[in-house]
């Protein structure tokens, strides 16, 4: 039976997880930062491997044919206060002429072994997408929220606010969209002193963008502590981000609500195929963890 020339292993150690990071570099022709910043990641919030595997990877017979990968990406407290783990799906790679019935037996059986947890994916290209909504993922209720360059004039007649870098440590842990998320070397944390006098917190990676046959750097946030009141300083913050760090586009993942909750006009968001499958009835878990989190390559 062709199920019997497939098997699914499960990527607990260091030395096979090695092997799969030089696999998946190869297979997406990526270069070795990005092995190292995978590793790093991976390292970072799986720190007990025979509780939260590294991965799993596809066999056939003795051959390495593909591979995912999947990080502790935190913890969801359910209505019954109880916590559930959040796995992030990123990096998978199947050999092209595997592509078929062995990639589907390797989704299935992943999802078999995970059963009890909550998946995240946040970069699934198209034929993936189709694959694992077939196999009871859906689509999370978010957009992106993005601008090329900053818009000045706006601000002219706009108070300044404070915002100021922090560390990790200086976010209360309370308002993170999961528990536990591991510090994340890659990120950057911010607070925002509000003319209210509240505060807010957002944090996000850097990147280089191509637009229009240009790479510009430019920063993604991926998750804020008030989602709204940040939208409302968002060229405040993008002037910011622009002075400071160099940032010349900025792009914001947002809950979908925002849009009919606050009468926003869609003109600057867009769709994103961010995915989970779950039991809960959940809409969004921000990307704070994931592949995401690693920022540039």
């Amino acid at each position: 039976m062709i199920k019997d020339t497939y098997r699914v292993e499960i990527i607990n150690n260091y030395s096979f997880l090695a092997r799969i990071i030089e696999f998946l570099k190869k297979g997406f022709d990526q270069s070795d930062l990005y092995a190292y910043k995978l590793l790093d990641h991976l390292l970072t919030m799986n720190p007990n491997s025979l509780l939260q595997p590294f991965g799993y990877a596809l066999f056939e017979e003795d051959q390495l044919i593909g591979a995912l990968l999947t990080a502790h990406q935190g913890n969801y407290i359910n209505n019954n206060g109880k916590a559930v783990s959040v796995i992030n799906l990123s990096d998978w790679f199947v050999s092209e002429k595997s592509r078929g019935i062995p990639a589907l037996i390797h989704a299935k059986k992943f999802i078999e072994l995970t059963k009890e947890s909550i998946i995240t994916a946040y970069t699934f290209g198209e034929a993936s997408f189709k694959i694992y909504e077939r196999l009871g993922f859906k689509k999370m209720k978010v957009l992106m929220y993005r601008k090329y360059k900053p818009k000045f004039r706006k601000l002219i007649f706009h108070k300044t606010i404070v915002i100021k870098e922090i560390s990790n440590s200086q976010i209360d842990k309370r308002l993170l969209p999961l528990e536990k998320i591991n510090h994340l070397p890659n990120i950057f944390n911010f607070s925002i002193k509000l003319e209210n006098n509240n505060t807010i917190y957002f944090s996000g990676v850097k990147k280089r963008v191509k637009i229009k046959a240009i790479y510009l750097k430019s920063f993604y946030i991926l998750w804020s502590s008030d989602y709204y009141a940040l939208y409302k300083e968002f060229d405040n913050v993008h002037k910011y981000l622009y002075f400071n760090y160099g940032c010349i586009s900025l792009f914001y993942y947002v809950p979908s609500f925002l849009i009919n909750k606050y009468n926003l006009d869609s003109k600057n968001f867009r769709e994103v195929p961010f995915m989970y499958k779950s039991n809960f009835n959940i809409d969004y878990i921000s990307p704070i963890g994931s592949e995401l989190s690693l920022g540039q390559f």
